[in-house]
């Protein structure tokens, strides 16, 4: 079974605010922001290489995996599977 991680799509940096979450656009200069604050239940950090990790927990709640889903969608994320 392979372990799923989320990271920053290429040309993308991405910072938490109060509101939820802050996606800047490098090649655009273009802000998005989303409003997840009550949706990213889970405590999480995005580390210096971009990838969203969970502290504490081998991977993200249901309901946090959705947004992160929604967000590969959107083009902000890459969803990656990782060998266990």
């Amino acid at each position: 079974m392979d372990k799923v991680c989320y990271c920053l799509a290429p040309g993308y940096n991405a910072r938490k605010e109060s509101f939820g979450l802050l996606f800047y656009n490098t090649k655009t200069t273009k802000l998005n922001f989303v409003k997840a604050k009550g949706l990213l239940e889970q405590e999480f950090i995005i580390n210096k290489n971009g990838v969203f990790e969970f502290p504490g927990e081998n991977s993200a709640k249901q309901n946090t995996e959705t947004v992160l889903k929604t967000l590969v969608k959107r083009g902000f994320l890459l969803e990656r599977r990782l060998p266990v």
